[in-house]
């Protein structure tokens, strides 16, 4: 039986986002090169990664006749963007270490951006999880309902460029729609597994997803509206598009270390960031 944390006490988005602020000015400039560094970092990773692939249907491509199967292409495809995504989250890893370090204790480095290579095999099987349980079943989805539709329309119908009937994008429109709302519940439930990897050495990945589940057990409603009102926040101010996403991961990671303080038992040692006053 999976045993539930308590209920975390009433948080404030406001509260948050003001201690994320506050830490935030202190070292902006060192976060903002973080994230550059990162940036630079997987521009170079996803050139490489697309060089293999195209040297691996070089080697099997020996003349211009030979047809090579579209499967193929799908599973190199499917590979390349998740080792892609590999390399990002272990990267994202080094950046949520500097930031938890900033909000617990004031001020960090650069040096853990680039010295989480040790999870690499956490990162791995995680993104292996989420693609499975993510999209894998959302790409299914769409694939059928797509051949569902087609299957339905007359003969020749996209003939000469159509467009879709009517019905047909409705039908479409309808079915994706039924199909994101379970996919958002379910990846709200996982947001916090990578941060979960970065803040304990010791989880696996696995562990890190139920962990994730359970912070956000009973705070997916708050939590949906978190992000979106601190963005629109802080571009109300013209902060412009760097700062403001660099801003919102910051406060993001804030409320995980908020949920998990809320969550542990009375009497255990917190993180150093202030209980937020109730709504």
């Amino acid at each position: 039986m999976t045993h539930l944390p308590p209920e975390p006490e009433s948080w404030s988005i406001g509260a948050v986002d003001a201690f994320s602020w506050e830490r935030f000015r202190r070292q902006w400039g060192r976060l903002l090169l973080a994230a550059l560094l990162m940036g630079v970092a997987m521009i170079f990773i996803d050139a490489a990664l697309e060089r293999a692939a195209l040297r691996f249907f070089e080697n099997l491509q020996r003349s211009p006749e030979t047809e090579l199967p579209e499967l193929l292409y799908q599973v190199v495809g499917t590979g390349t963007s998740l080792a892609s995504w590999i390399a990002q989250g272990v990267l994202q890893l080094g950046f949520y270490v500097m930031m938890l370090e900033l909000l617990r204790e004031g001020e960090t480095t650069l040096r853990p951006l680039f010295g989480q290579s040790h999870k690499l095999p956490k990162v791995a099987l995680q993104t292996l999880a989420l693609w499975l349980v993510l999209d894998l079943p959302l790409t299914a989805w769409h694939h059928g309902l797509l051949q569902l539709v087609m299957s339905q329309l007359p003969a020749g119908a996209l003939e000469g460029g159509d467009a879709l009937a009517p019905g047909a994008v409705v039908a479409l429109g309808i079915g994706l729609l039924l199909a994101i709302v379970p996919y958002a519940y379910v990846a709200m439930g996982f947001m916090f597994a990578g941060l979960e990897l970065a803040d304990d050495d010791e989880v696996g990945a696995l562990q890190a997803m139920r962990n994730s589940w359970r912070l956000v057990h009973g705070q997916r409603g708050r939590a949906f509206v978190f992000l979106p009102l601190t963005l629109l926040g802080l571009l109300a101010f013209c902060l412009g598009v760097v700062v403001t996403s660099v801003f919102a991961e910051l406060a993001f990671v804030a409320l995980f270390l908020t949920l998990k303080d809320r969550a542990k038992p009375a009497g255990e040692e917190l993180a150093a960031i202030p209980a937020p006053a109730s709504n």
